[in-house]
């Protein structure tokens, strides 16, 4: 048979700190989403594959992988005629992290459905599901090499706007105004918004509203925590210091806040 899933489990949970050890393969290709951080050996040493990662290991490779404390992903172990990994691209017997995990797991749950129900036309259907899955972690690994491979231009003229309009959040910041200072369609500003900064101008526009933190030194710590701290990126010294400028001036602004 050119096809077959030999068994797929959707957020499976295993003991805290198990180990699987497999030295010479399971005998078929293995697609892991972790969902908790692990260890994995990639030959020379241990390295820490942090949660949403994802693994495929080839035929008769080494798997060799343990849980950080809690123990839990989504797999599923298949026999195909022909290297999917090598047909889309995808990473092999190394660590690589997609942007995409929530649809990858969704696919894979969609699989297991498949593996225990058998409906008719089953085995089609999990090859169909199996190389939707392939495909969609080849173009999220693709967008996770884009996201770090954009120009470092684009990310600080983010951080520009952003710095910006929480500065002065009291005018009126409309998605027209900033899509057009970006200079970007609405659908590409916010991606890229989300994407840099794990949230969206409205909900950042509320944290310093003065309604939501009085407007003293634990506001304007707050102002900097939200401009400052991204986990892609470290903020530029220039644009902490500009920062620190303007927290000066509203340091020295009164303002009435209504309980």
């Amino acid at each position: 048979m050119e096809f077959s899933i030999h068994i797929c489990e959707y957020n499976r949970s295993n003991t805290d700190c198990e180990t699987i050890y497999r030295p010479e393969g399971s005998g078929d290709y293995l697609f892991l989403l972790f969902k908790t951080p692990m260890k994995v050996y990639d030959g020379t040493a241990f390295i820490i594959a942090q949660e949403n990662a994802c693994l495929f290991y080839t035929l008769d490779h080494e798997q060799h992988y343990q849980a950080v404390q809690k123990f839990r992903n989504s797999y599923v172990h298949f026999w195909c005629g022909e290297n999917l990994g090598e047909k889309y691209g995808i990473p092999q017997n190394t660590v690589f992290y997609p942007q995409n995990t929530e649809a990858i797991d969704e696919l894979i749950r969609l699989q297991q459905r498949e593996y225990i129900v058998k409906d008719p036309y089953a085995v089609e259907y999990e090859e169909a599901l199996v190389r939707q899955m392939m495909i969609m972690a080849s173009r999220g690994m693709r967008l996770y090499q884009q996201t770090a491979e954009e120009p470092a231009g684009l990310y600080q003229e983010f951080q520009e706007l952003r710095l910006a309009m929480l500065s002065h959040y009291e005018e009126e910041w409309t998605t027209e105004k900033l899509c057009q200072m970006a200079n970007m369609e609405k659908s590409q500003f916010y991606s890229y918004y989300k994407q840099f900064f794990s949230s969206t101008p409205h909900s950042d526009l509320i944290e310093v509203q003065p309604g939501t933190f009085h407007r003293t030194d634990r506001g304007n710590l707050r102002l900097f925590q939200l401009v400052s701290f991204q986990p892609l990126f470290q903020t530029p010294l220039r644009l902490f210091s500009a920062g620190m400028a303007a927290a000066r001036r509203q340091k020295n602004t009164k303002y009435e806040v209504k309980s």
